[in-house]
């Protein structure tokens, strides 16, 4: 029971700052999974939805909007991720097959409420940002004019965003746990952290990539903005295992922290290289650099 309470005051405190406080609320939103995930392994199931209750209910007296997307966003794929933990899944897999999961749920369900309504109240939303642009005078200023061009592919990979969302709150609360249990001496070898840092994107995702891909080139509304949030989704996960790899290298070489300081910096700054980071993440589904350069079985 003391352990439910602890993280029923830490989901509360988190979704809190997450709610109310710009910045440290973003750094506090990747950790909003971190307490339904330590419940489901150190108690049950049933037990997390206790912890996340309080939280829900938190958040529909604010903004009824804002409990739902928590349901979404947050419990549903915790759950999803809790079942796949206690399965021995690697940390990598769990993040994107409950990321997926959430992400089929939420397009799903606007794609039946779409056929159902005959609205598209995102791409209605981008327009309507767009015009604001527009009447603004900045149009000019950004994509040499063509906003509504902008405007128009950011509201197909909309769900993407929410997606990549999703995982990073999944990668940050996963590897927090596995390190505390790490510390704790009371995991197993599959728990170990270089079987986080080693793991890799199931090879069966590139199928979904490709299919993704084609995907983008139909006429139909849905079924573009589906496949236009499946790819640039799965381009921000190819990048994060990119980026693995990369950081598992300079590990490996015992490349100078400076310099490695430098080649991050390099990368925030050059938006363009998160292809070339998607590009050898992709590469790494045949070739598993990271397993062979840690030795891992």
């Amino acid at each position: 029971m003391e352990t439910i309470t602890r993280n029923i005051l830490l989901s509360l405190a988190l979704v809190a700052v997450s709610s109310f406080i710009p910045i440290i609320g973003i750094i506090a939103g990747l950790f909003t999974p971190y307490p339904l995930l330590r419940t489901i392994v150190s108690v049950n199931f049933r037990a997390s939805l206790y912890v996340a209750l309080p939280s829900l209910l938190f958040l529909v007296a604010i903004n009824p909007l804002g409990g739902g997307l928590y349901v979404f966003e947050t419990v549903f794929p915790s759950l999803v991720a809790g079942y796949l933990l206690l399965s021995r899944t690697n940390p990598l897999e769990i993040v994107v097959k409950s990321t997926l999961a959430a992400g089929a749920l939420l397009m799903g369900g606007y794609v039946v409420y779409m056929v159902m309504s005959g609205s598209h109240p995102v791409q209605v939303f981008f327009q309507e940002m767009a015009q604001v642009v527009v009447d603004s005078g900045a149009s000019v200023m950004l994509a040499g004019g063509n906003i509504n061009q902008v405007f128009a592919v950011l509201a197909n990979i909309s769900f993407g965003f929410v997606m990549a969302g999703i995982s990073f709150s999944l990668i940050c609360s996963l590897g927090l746990l596995l390190r505390r249990q790490k510390a704790a001496k009371n995991s197993d070898d599959s728990f170990a952290i270089d079987r986080f840092v080693g793991t890799r994107i199931p090879f069966e995702i590139v199928f979904l990539f490709l299919a993704s891909l084609v995907g983008t080139m139909g006429e139909n509304t849905a079924l573009t903005m589906v496949a236009s949030s499946i790819l640039f989704y799965l381009l921000m996960l190819y990048a994060f295992q990119g980026v693995l790899i990369l950081s598992t290298f300079f590990r490996v070489r015992s490349v100078p922290k400076p310099f490695q300081f430098v080649v991050y910096i390099f990368m925030i700054i050059q938006p363009g290289l998160i292809l070339v980071l998607s590009f050898f993440g992709l590469l790494e589904s045949w070739f598993d650099f990271r397993r062979k350069w840690l030795k891992l079985p």
